[in-house]
């Protein structure tokens, strides 16, 4: 019986929940596709209009916000799974009270 809590408890860890979310749900990977879609929308059109280095710098930066907007998913995400460990609400008005 002490095996079966442990277990259990093993199931619930932070780690087990990091690695469930680690996949990526069918949004995520609509939202790739539709930034692959765009990134190559940009670099194909600045090419015919003759102007590839801008299709380049373009798309730097796209790929470079994309990047921004993981890096902050993943912080919040931690943030999420810390209150969790820690026992603290998500919810600011209980924090209050």
């Amino acid at each position: 019986m002490n095996r079966d809590t442990e277990k259990e408890e093993k199931n619930k860890s932070p780690e087990r929940i990091c690695s469930r979310t680690a996949g990526k749900s069918k949004y995520e990977r609509l939202f790739i596709i539709l930034v692959g879609i765009l990134l190559a929308t940009v670099f194909f059109y600045t090419f015919y209009i003759g102007q590839l280095l801008w299709g380049i710098v373009i798309d730097i930066l796209i790929l470079r916000l994309y990047f921004l907007v993981q890096q902050e998913r993943r912080y919040f995400r931690e943030c999420n799974l810390n209150e969790n460990e820690a026992g603290t609400p998500h919810d600011p008005e209980q924090r209050k009270g």
